[in-house]
């Protein structure tokens, strides 16, 4: 009895030093009663009102892109949309070429480019007049004659004022009182080689075709006459940049 009375102390003994032990071991690292430890740094508290920053999301792959359509400029080879847009404009020129009004008609000329007069159907830029905005007031005036291409069928120069061009060679008949009016459309066609598109695709320019098919019966339509005003968009306004005159030629 003595011997097992003696064991019993001797266990109970043992578990007292496990347990202060343990005791010991949580005072020394607070840390593991979920208090912080004495002179670490404590987490940062959001202040009042603000809100803690969410952690970026993982990153997927976005997978192929939409593709978006690519747009191209409108070539106005509707007659209707290309008159809705130039409409406002041809009054104003036909008016001021009726009037001679060559102070009105500089004001719708491209600044920069100044307005190129073709006799016939066939555009030469290498050799058709361009008149700058700032001289047709004063060029109107001018009884100086200027070689503006060559005569249908003979070839001879075309030489005449700007006054005198201007009466056979642009407004010869009362176009704003047209029967037909095209719009990026060619009504009269002649023998002579029609490169209007080529020069002022429909792309950049609108051109406006007046026409007349003819005024003496007799002639069955052989004194037709056309005349075609082209503009281009300068990113301000539509603005005048060729006149060209078109008739029946040899």
């Amino acid at each position: 009895m003595r011997q097992l009375a003696v064991l019993l102390i001797s266990v109970v003994t043992m578990i007292s030093l496990i347990a202060c032990s343990g005791q010991s071991n949580n005072a020394a690292n607070p840390a593991l009663n979920g208090h912080p430890a004495a002179g670490a740094a404590a987490a940062p508290t959001p202040l009042a009102g603000s809100t803690a920053s969410a952690a970026p999301a993982p990153f997927t792959s976005p997978g192929k892109l939409e593709e978006k359509p690519t747009v191209s400029p409108s070539s106005f080879s509707s007659e209707e949309e290309a008159k809705s847009v130039i409409e406002k404009r041809i009054k104003e020129t036909t008016d001021a070429m009726m009037q001679k009004d060559m102070a009105k008609l500089a004001k719708l000329v491209d600044p920069a480019k100044g307005v190129q007069f073709s006799p016939y159907a066939y555009v030469d830029t290498s050799k058709d007049v361009r008149v700058k905005a700032s001289e047709l007031a004063a060029l109107w005036k001018d009884t100086k004659k200027i070689k503006w291409g060559e005569q249908d069928g003979s070839g001879s120069p075309i030489e005449l004022t700007f006054a005198d061009y201007f009466q056979k060679f642009v407004y010869d008949h009362d176009f704003a009182k047209a029967p037909k009016i095209g719009y990026n459309k060619i009504i009269g066609k002649s023998t002579t080689t029609n490169n209007l598109f080529t020069v002022y695709p429909k792309d950049k320019f609108i051109t406006v075709e007046f026409h007349f098919e003819g005024f003496d019966k007799k002639l069955g339509g052989q004194d037709w006459s056309s005349l075609r005003l082209v503009y281009e968009n300068s990113g301000a306004d539509w603005f005048l940049v060729a006149v060209v005159h078109d008739q029946w030629t040899i």
